[in-house]
């Protein structure tokens, strides 16, 4: 009831401060919505697939006093990981501790981010909670301090500093290994939504099959040097991360179709140049090779998922813009529609089973407990263990 409770709020606050651009309240409402957010996401109890993961090892991991004896080599996560929650253990020993300062860091970038690329924030805000909020603070908790960290780079980017850029995504890389994957961002800083951007797109769907076959045997060879080397593996030899027909539709309605058709629309409707193109061109990439392996390349797009809502909420703002023009109710359904469908795309899969098959993939969220109760669903049982 909380998530659907929340999602209301932040619409009436999107319509308020973005649509009817009342200025009363809104710096207020815009410290609120980040406070929520922190508390809803910190003081969780038992949501979230990772969760349980990180719960149940986090005794295990090292204090700043543990580190000298402490097996980095063979370790499981990344440096920076260990490190974050060595700080934590300074103040307190609990988990949850550390869970409600990794929310606390991570809405801080979050909100940040969309306050200084997003012109209608509070849809940026609506946006983040409905396709990203569950995932980046529940599941992904190391990625999602990774994203955070590249989130900080974007002024460096934007600025051609690339010095600057790369250090922060050293650090990225330093709390997940797969943020090595910014270090391709800098060789597409020059692309533009164009006719180029279309096309391009277009020849490597044709030519994707060559091109994951030769990635295939490439990513497999690489990732034994990182700490995602494992993971790299478990995804690309198990079954259980295959998809079936209907899965492949799925990934390429959601991780490709949707956003290439938001490009399209931006470009043939508005004549204005989106700063979030490069890593636009980049997402939608990725989201081709979705159809080939979606749990790998739909985690690798998730350094882009903000300049992705970035740019759908900026097209949001100059489509809205152009009041004087005569079908501009017919282009905003359009919007309006493409964010429909791209929301039964993701949250399709919260209706099949879960990994023990006995629990459906929603009931990792639904309902919502916090610490202060410290109850849980039955249905939640089979994952005490999960990620062990």
């Amino acid at each position: 009831m909380i998530y659907f409770l929340i999602l209301f709020f932040l619409f009436i606050l999107f319509y308020l401060y973005d649509v009817l651009h009342i200025t009363k309240g809104v710096r207020f409402f815009w410290l609120f919505s980040f406070a929520l957010l922190v508390l809803v996401a910190g003081l969780r109890f038992k949501v979230g697939g990772d969760t349980f993961s990180y719960l149940n090892n986090y005794e295990y991991f090292p204090t700043f006093f543990e580190f000298a004896s402490f097996d980095f080599e063979n370790a499981r996560y990344d440096f920076f990981w260990y490190v974050f929650c060595a700080i934590c253990k300074l103040f307190s020993t609990s988990y949850f501790f550390m869970q409600f300062m990794h929310a606390f860091l991570i809405n801080i970038a979050y909100f940040y981010f969309i306050k200084k690329y997003i012109k209608y924030k509070f849809l940026g805000v609506l946006l983040y909670f409905i396709f990203g909020f569950l995932y980046f603070n529940t599941e992904i908790m190391r990625e999602s301090l990774a994203v955070a960290v590249f989130l900080f780079s974007l002024d460096a980017f934007y600025n051609k500093k690339w010095i600057r850029y790369f250090l922060f995504v050293t650090v990225a890389v330093l709390f997940h290994s797969s943020a090595l994957i910014l270090a391709i961002c800098p060789f597409l800083y020059k692309i533009k939504l164009n006719k180029f951007f279309l096309v391009s797109i277009i020849l490597i769907v044709f030519v994707s099959n060559v091109l994951w076959t030769i990635f295939n045997d490439y990513i497999a060879y690489f990732s034994h040097f990182l700490t995602i080397g494992d993971k790299v593996d478990s995804y690309l030899g198990n079954e259980m991360y295959e998809s079936n027909i209907n899965g492949v539709i799925r990934s390429l309605f959601t991780y490709f179709l949707i956003p290439f058709i938001f490009s399209v629309f931006a470009f043939y409707k508005t004549q204005k140049s989106f700063k979030e193109i490069p890593f636009l061109w980049f997402y939608i990439v990725l989201g081709v090779f979705t159809i080939f392996h979606q749990v790998l390349f739909s985690r690798l797009q998730n350094y882009l998922f903000f300049p992705f809502i970035a740019f759908v909420a900026n097209l949001c703002y100059e489509t809205s813009k152009d009041r004087q023009h005569k079908p501009i109710r017919l282009k905003n359904l359009r919007l309006v529609m493409l964010f429909i469908l791209l929301f039964f795309g993701r949250y399709y899969l919260f209706f099949k089973l879960d990994v023990y098959e006995d629990s459906f993939i929603y009931e990792r969220y639904f309902p919502y407990y916090s610490i202060i109760s410290e109850e849980t669903s039955p249905a939640r049982a089979s994952l005490e263990f999960y990620g062990d």
